[in-house]
């Protein structure tokens, strides 16, 4: 299979997920790509199959950076300009997507393409891969990877294989008084000082923050979904743009308050909640977030909720 063969295949999402492993490889300073930055980047590109199979398993961005950081430590990164290769395991999960495209699509009646859950099915394929390594370390089970992963592409038979003979059925409709709810994840960095607080905090300091927003409703749109997560990832770049990289005393929204993890959280609340009101004043539908939370390191954060 040359390499024509390859790329000529793969949809936009796909080939986003390869330029992000590429990114992830040079910022820690690594001179080849490995399956652990192909992970990183599938989970970077938030709206395809992969990601949110992934994120249905408590897989994050900031979860697999913090495992892959244990297995590897990061060196001077690389400059954005400077050529990656590929490890002999990337490329060969590369080639495994391929072929997983090759037999699925077919028998679920697809487009002959390679997306992000060929590519995530070609990672668990090897299991010495370090990409596996990282997913076992997050407690996940690879057979549910692809049983969720088929399911997205048009349903299972019994033992989990796709069924080609079976006709799409129609989706069941939603039980009285069911709830649904999203979680998508973003980050910011930012400095802020605590004024009147009596410790190193009062002195002007930053945080990689992470924040966490749940979003639910009992009403599921046209196509099945609650909030289409492009649109979630919009509201998400909003308030990104308006603290990322800011001094956060300095920013209107927090004149006179301390930006605290908890007001953050509560700014951000606020902020998703005026978005998807304006989002989804179009629809019957009852969309609102349940919570918010922010961390300022790994382990320390702050939730808001109404």
């Amino acid at each position: 299979m040359s390499d024509g063969d390859l790329w000529q295949r793969f949809t936009g999402p796909a080939t986003r997920v390869v330029q992000y492993a590429q990114e992830e490889a040079r910022k820690v300073g690594g001179n080849a790509v490995g399956t652990e930055h192909i992970l990183l980047g599938l989970l970077r590109e938030d709206d395809g199959i992969a990601a949110r199979v992934l994120s249905g398993l408590g897989v994050t961005l900031w979860r697999a950076r913090h495992e892959s950081g244990k297995l590897a430590p990061a060196q001077k990164p690389v400059k954005a300009e400077a050529p990656t290769a590929w490890t002999p395991k990337a490329r060969r999960a590369l080639e495994l997507a391929f072929e997983e495209a090759s037999e699925l699509n077919p028998r679920l009646g697809l487009p002959n393409h390679i997306d992000t859950e060929h590519i995530l099915l070609g990672l668990i394929r090897d299991g010495e891969a370090t990409a596996v390594r990282l997913l076992r370390a997050m407690q996940v089970d690879l057979d549910r990877v692809r049983r969720d992963i088929i399911k997205h592409l048009g349903g299972t038979s019994a033992h989990g294989v796709p069924s080609p003979q079976a006709a799409p059925a129609e989706a069941p409709a939603p039980s009285a008084g069911g709830t649904y709810q999203l979680s998508v994840e973003t980050e910011f960095s930012a400095a802020h000082s605590l004024v009147g607080y009596e410790g190193p905090c009062a002195r002007t300091h930053g945080h990689n923050y992470r924040v966490i927003i749940e979003v639910a409703g009992e009403a599921l749109d046209d196509c099945g979904m609650l909030l289409d997560f492009r649109e979630i990832r919009r509201i998400c770049e909003s308030f990104v743009s308006e603290l990322d990289h800011q001094h956060l005393n300095q920013i209107p929204a927090f004149a006179g308050l301390n930006p605290t993890a908890e007001n953050i959280a509560r700014h951000v609340f606020h902020h998703v909640a005026s978005a998807i009101r304006e989002t989804t004043a179009h629809r019957d539908r009852r969309v609102r977030p349940v919570r918010v939370t922010v961390y300022e390191s790994a382990r320390s954060g702050a939730s808001y909720s109404e």
